[in-house]
């Protein structure tokens, strides 16, 4: 996932890598945590859009 992070943010979009909120080195190393609560509509469907291809792109 922070593979992703770097490519995400290299696109102006940004979230959190998962395993920062989990004690232990392998859990939550493929989860996200998204902050959507000072996003509008537009902003939220954008950033998903952006993730879904950086994401799509890492496969």
């Amino acid at each position: 996932m922070e593979k992703i992070y770097k490519k995400a943010v290299e696109r102006n979009t940004a979230f959190v890598p998962g395993k920062f909120f989990f004690v232990g080195n392998s859990e939550g190393a493929e989860t996200m945590r998204l902050n959507y609560t000072m996003s509008d509509e537009k902003n939220i469907d954008r950033a998903i859009k952006i993730l879904a291809e950086v994401i799509e792109d890492s496969i």
